[in-house]
């Protein structure tokens, strides 16, 4: 059974996997620990992830149920281990911000909210183990795909393939990028595959019925860790609730509203 977590504990999790005085800069030091070049394209998208995953646990503090007082003082601790991850921040020597923001004072007064959240904002701590499972299916999935080309809107594909990719990535950083920013990437498969369900008849496109089935397969392996379960509904009511669950995880929540005027053009 996968263990859950909630954006509060991860973000703890995130600090203190990161909690290693260092005489580095702060930036030369993160491009290590997260396995990128210094400023490059994976660089600022983690750090973007993490100061954008700082600012929705802010909101979740803003709009909790917790005494005005606390409010302000758990905003304070997330707004000072953001600072860690600002361009000042990472100019400094890591131990700065190890011992000024990613304190034990700041990380751990989130330990005792995490609590309180839980049940509420809910999401699935995978094991390596189960991280290494699921990017080996991705690796399947993004190898067939490139195989098999559509004979009518092969540009669908590249866009699945695309999606797929930013989900891989996404996934092998997910303890630096969390579980929500993971999970948001699939919007663009899932959207992707109602563009290709509604734009060709699958009984007289086998090559595209096939791929249409693939796809909501792994949807379904993906879901399943979060105890979205198909139950006995088809493929396109099942994406479309997967769909709604991503946004839920998304930095910015879509409605599915969005998907549904994609089936329709």
């Amino acid at each position: 059974m996968t263990v859950m977590t909630d954006p509060a504990r991860e973000l703890v999790d995130l600090c203190m996997d990161l909690a290693t005085p260092s005489n580095m800069r702060g930036d030369e030091f993160l491009a290590g620990q997260f396995e990128t070049i210094v400023w490059s394209s994976e660089f600022y998208q983690i750090i973007f992830a993490i100061s954008a995953r700082c600012d929705q646990l802010i909101a979740i503090i803003k709009s909790s149920m917790l005494d005005e007082d606390f409010k302000t003082h758990l905003v304070s601790n997330v707004e000072q281990i953001r600072e860690a991850f600002t361009p000042s921040g990472l100019q400094n020597p890591w131990s700065h911000s190890v011992n000024n923001y990613i304190s034990p004072a700041n990380v751990g007064a989130l330990r005792g909210f995490s609590l309180s959240i839980r049940e509420k904002y809910a999401c699935p701590k995978l094991s390596v183990e189960e991280k290494d499972i699921l990017l080996a299916q991705v690796d399947v999935l993004l190898s067939w795909l490139v195989e098999h080309q559509l004979h009518e809107k092969d540009f669908i594909r590249q866009v699945l393939i695309d999606g797929i990719v930013q989900f891989r990535f996404r996934l092998d950083r997910i303890n630096w990028l969390g579980w929500g920013y993971a999970i948001e990437s699939l919007r663009e498969v899932i959207s992707a595959y109602m563009a290709l369900e509604n734009g060709i008849d699958a009984s007289t496109a086998p090559d595209a019925a096939v791929m249409l089935k693939k796809l909501a397969g792994f949807v379904e392996v993906v879901f399943a860790k979060i105890a979205t379960t198909r139950q006995t509904i088809g493929d396109s009511a099942f994406m479309i609730l997967a769909y709604e669950e991503v946004s839920k995880y998304a930095v910015g929540n879509s409605s599915v509203a969005e998907i549904l005027k994609l089936t329709a053009s």
